[in-house]
């Protein structure tokens, strides 16, 4: 009886410190400032017709900041078909000479709610630092309006009577 107990009581253990252990890290290995040169970041686009804003991020504090942000991002539990905004996916691309190295797509605007593995997940950013989006409002980087490919397009006269 005493080794049953025993038994149970290490088996407990390990499912305890497997469990405790398991990594929810939104990346596999981090990402390196150092080898990325610019940031893309599409914002959710309501009427395609009037484009998405964009900013195309090459400071390299914005880059750093950025990716300090999702390099700290841990994933958390998977979010409710009813909690999710309805519209567009933001993008958030990483390139290294031209070639995307990291794609990220979040629901909507809302960086705290990200694509991963098909499903939506909320995500947390470490403490302190500021979510995605909140950098891509604070950079200094020009506003540019894109279309569905991200190609640069020049809004309609009438889009700000849609926005409103």
């Amino acid at each position: 009886m005493n080794r049953y107990i025993i038994f149970i009581l290490i088996i407990s253990l390990l499912m305890t410190i497997l469990v405790g252990c398991s990594d929810k890290s939104l990346l596999k290995e981090q990402l390196v400032s150092s080898n990325i040169d610019k940031i893309r970041i599409v914002t959710a686009m309501g009427n395609p017709e009037y484009g998405a804003d964009s900013k195309t991020i090459t400071s390299p504090d914005e880059i750093k900041a950025l990716i300090d942000t999702f390099n700290s991002a841990k994933i958390g539990k998977k979010v409710r078909e009813i909690d999710l905004g309805i519209g567009m996916t933001s993008k958030y691309s990483f390139y290294s000479d031209d070639e995307v190295i990291a794609k990220f797509e979040f629901n909507v605007n809302d960086t705290n709610v990200i694509l991963y593995n098909d499903n939506y997940y909320y995500v947390e950013y470490g403490k302190g630092l500021k979510t995605p989006y909140e950098l891509y409002e604070n950079s200094t980087a020009e506003i540019v309006v894109v279309n569905e490919n991200g190609d640069e397009m020049t809004r309609p006269a009438d889009w700000k009577e849609w926005a409103k």
